[in-house]
């Protein structure tokens, strides 16, 4: 892979100094071959008044193998296969609960404050009482941006195979890169992947933070466990956090192995009222979602709750999922890579306190 590192502004291989040439642009690595014989390629030519960044195409001399509607088709596959896995990556989108608009390839690290409250109000008729005057503390948090990456290829022969057939190039490896990375991406937004630390900072999901509320539940496959007694303790998971002032909105997500519990009846003389209705009732959940990479590794079942406010979480998005392409082997193989740097962000006060509740049980 002639890709080797990018170190102190200086580039080891063919792909990297293409990239620093480029400020960083993966749209170099995206050439198309035109139904007249010629090679395009987009590059970033700087941005509008609103900071978004203005494409245009050129002209290149960097030899292009696949066509246009090859790309698209790619992209199409890449699209697809990311929404149907960024099942939390996708609420927070559509939340609004999103930072981007910066090109995360020349970022590393991005930073955010933590702060106390400011002092407080007072009352009188005069209005000379003097009100406390404290000065808010704040502290600066970095968050890592790592870029998650899967590879995958073809030989020239098996692509020039394709076209004389007539067939479209198999776009297989394309689904399972993405679905590779998407799951990557997931998985450090609910805290099931490892923490990753770079830079003085660490990202952190969901059911690892160490600010989080813990909270003990009472499986369902436990003697005597009643639906009622699952609404007691997500009531008691949310008093938990209203007695920290996160109050609300809400997300409930809960693990694979309660879809069965959370679609029965929820009392057997009464049907029609399921525990997802009966939680669903609940004053300031906003949606109750299953999410498929929660761990139930020893029989958990795990329910988690989440503000959904700027100041608890954040999808940082500093590359869309894209993919590149160059050469190797004289030009015999083309190397693709399915790339994107998309993290969470989540929001600790400088009190230790975050708008989280985990809860577990077996």
């Amino acid at each position: 892979m002639p890709l080797d590192f990018i170190l102190n502004g200086q580039g080891s291989g063919e792909v990297a100094d293409r990239l620093l040439e480029n400020g960083g642009d993966p749209c170099v690595l995206r050439p198309w071959r035109g139904k007249d014989k010629r090679h395009y390629v987009v590059n970033r030519v700087g941005t509008d008044d609103e900071g978004k960044a203005i494409y245009k195409v050129f002209l290149t001399n960097t030899p292009a193998t696949l066509r246009k509607d090859e790309w698209i088709r790619f992209d199409d596959v890449v699209v697809r296969t990311a929404r149907a896995e960024l099942r939390l990556w996708n609420d927070l989108n559509a939340a609004g609960l999103t930072y981007g608009g910066f090109d995360g390839m020349g970022v590393t690290v991005i930073q955010h404050q933590s702060m106390t409250d400011a002092g407080s109000a007072d009352l009188s008729m005069d209005g000379m009482r003097r009100a406390q005057r404290d000065r808010p503390h704040f502290d600066l948090v970095n968050l890592p941006l790592p870029i998650a990456h899967a590879d995958f290829g073809f030989p020239t022969r098996e692509i020039l195979t394709s076209r004389n057939r007539g067939t479209p190039l198999d776009d297989t490896m394309v689904e399972q890169s993405t679905r590779k990375v998407s799951e990557i991406i997931e998985r450090l937004t609910i805290g099931s992947y490892p923490t990753y630390s770079y830079g003085g900072g660490t990202i952190y999901g969901l059911i690892n933070h160490p600010q989080r509320i813990t909270k003990t539940l009472t499986a369902p496959t436990t003697g005597g466990w009643t639906p009622q007694k699952t609404v007691g303790e997500v009531l008691d998971m949310i008093q938990k956090l209203q007695d920290k002032f996160f109050n609300g909105p809400y997300g409930l997500y809960y693990s694979s192995n309660w879809t069965q519990y959370m679609d029965n009846d929820y009392q057997v003389y009464y049907s029609g009222e399921t525990l997802r209705t009966r939680l669903a009732k609940i004053d300031g959940i906003q949606f109750i979602r299953k999410l498929d990479y929660l761990p139930t590794t020893g029989a958990t079942f795990r329910i988690v709750i989440v503000q959904l406010t700027s100041t608890v979480i954040q999808a940082v998005t500093g590359m869309r999922l894209t993919t590149l392409q160059w050469d190797s082997h004289g030009g015999m193989y083309k190397n693709f890579k399915v790339m994107g740097i998309m993290v969470p962000r989540l929001k600790a006060n400088t009190d230790l306190n975050i708008g989280i509740a985990d809860g577990s049980g077996t």
